[in-house]
């Protein structure tokens, strides 16, 4: 009987995990193939799943090319990273919201620059410990990732937000036509960081970071905003609980490695969103907010900033009237502005637990990789010591820090 031929790093899957490959291929007709997996990316590119490619070959000569984002199996990773919250929230966008919305833009007619891009989802796992999504290669078709270390242009910027704009759309959207659906899917999705801030290891952990951030600042201006800045993301956090806000589900993690482009001349036009663990029902400035600060340096901000946004909203505008919907009344620029301002300060705490990890080299972030793997949380804050980290990336880190204050400033966000 034919059978598929597993080869290369076979066993950094389970069993689990293989015979739902082996499934998920043999429902695509693939009987009596090689299949070659190997690991994908380098240190820094993701944190809470291990990325492998897995290589199908064709009779041909030609090959299936597929991504597939594993779950760690390791306890302590498990908890921090709620490992099997987020991999649900990636396949309720993928297997749930993104098909629908693409079925609804198709029979709405939405030309093709307004149908949004996503990849293909072969099939998903959520067995526990061996949750695993299969995607599409967007290699293939010449999506590549830009260097995490570089500033993100005002036009690469544009074209993220234009993506960020028909993604929100699909809530309005469906809100409207479906209340009730809306309603009810949203409530399946986890949210991450709402639960992360209660816990007393994260909280041990991101005021250790504080702490040392406030030493190597040595700075009473940027250390005064930063200082409790864990507890008023918790006060935040427990304030919109008793509030209706404006909420799409949102991206939760639009960055420079989780954009794809595609580029004409070296000049990127095309953008793609990956990755969607930390997706949750909240405010659209959510991925707006953690989008520019994290990607765009202080000066672009200064000269940009204001027109990102109304190119954002009119962008969401544009989106929303292929449906017959429009931005002013479903979310107005006013509204928007004035949500800014109100989320800013949770985002500023993401902000800057985030540039912890971004602005790390490749060598500092396998080797804070490996001790995460082998840590069982007694060690845990070790990884979070800004003082810890190479030069380089602790002088990028407090540029980071102190512009965004700084832009927060001049914003009236602080």
């Amino acid at each position: 009987m034919a059978s598929l031929r597993l080869e290369g790093d076979v066993n950094s899957l389970s069993v689990r995990q293989q015979q739902f490959l082996r499934d998920v291929l043999d429902k695509r007709g693939f009987k009596n193939n090689k299949v070659v997996i190997k690991p994908l990316g380098k240190a820094g590119d993701n944190y809470v799943a291990n990325v492998k490619q897995i290589i199908v070959e064709k009779e041909n000569g030609e090959s299936l090319k597929i991504v597939a984002k594993v779950a760690p199996t390791i306890e302590f990773i498990r908890l921090t990273m709620s490992t099997a919250n987020v991999f649900e929230n990636e396949r309720l966008i993928y297997e749930v919201l993104l098909p629908k919305f693409s079925k609804l833009q198709k029979d709405a007619g939405v030309p093709k620059e307004y149908q949004y891009q996503y990849a293909e989802c072969y099939g998903a796992l959520s067995d526990t410990l061996h949750e695993m999504i299969l995607l599409e290669d967007l290699n293939v078709k010449g999506y590549a990732m830009l260097d995490r270390l570089n500033f993100l242009t005002d036009d690469i910027v544009k074209t993220v937000l234009k993506n960020l704009a028909i993604y929100h759309s699909i809530s309005f959207v469906i809100k409207q036509a479906e209340p009730a659906y809306y309603e009810d899917l949203k409530l399946k999705f986890f949210n991450n960081w709402s639960h992360a801030i209660k816990q007393p290891p994260f909280q041990n952990h991101y005021t250790t970071m504080i702490k040392d951030t406030i030493t190597i600042l040595n700075n009473d201006k940027y250390a005064s905003v930063i200082k409790n800045i864990l507890s008023k993301m918790q006060e935040h956090d427990a304030d919109l609980k008793n509030k209706d806000v404006n909420t799409v589900i949102h991206h939760g993690d639009a960055w420079t490695n989780n954009l794809l482009f595609k580029s004409l001349n070296g000049k990127p036009t095309e953008c793609i969103l990956i990755d969607y663990q930390i997706a949750t029902a909240v405010s659209p400035v959510y991925d707006l907010l953690f989008m520019i600060f994290n990607c765009t340096d202080y000066a672009t901000r200064r000269e940009h900033y204001q027109d990102w946004i109304n190119y954002y909203h009119s962008e969401l505008d544009k989106s929303l009237s292929f449906f017959g919907l429009r931005a002013e009344s479903l979310y107005p620029i006013d509204q928007l502005n004035s949500d800014l301002k109100t989320h800013s300060g949770f985002q500023l705490g993401l902000i800057i637990l985030f540039a912890s990890f971004s602005v790390r080299s490749s060598d500092e972030a396998a080797e804070m990789k490996d001790k995460m793997q082998t840590s069982d949380g007694d060690t845990e804050t070790d990884l979070m010591q800004i003082s810890r980290m190479e030069t380089k990336s602790r002088s990028l880190y407090v540029n980071k820090i102190t512009s965004t204050i700084d832009s927060y400033y001049e914003l009236g966000y602080l």
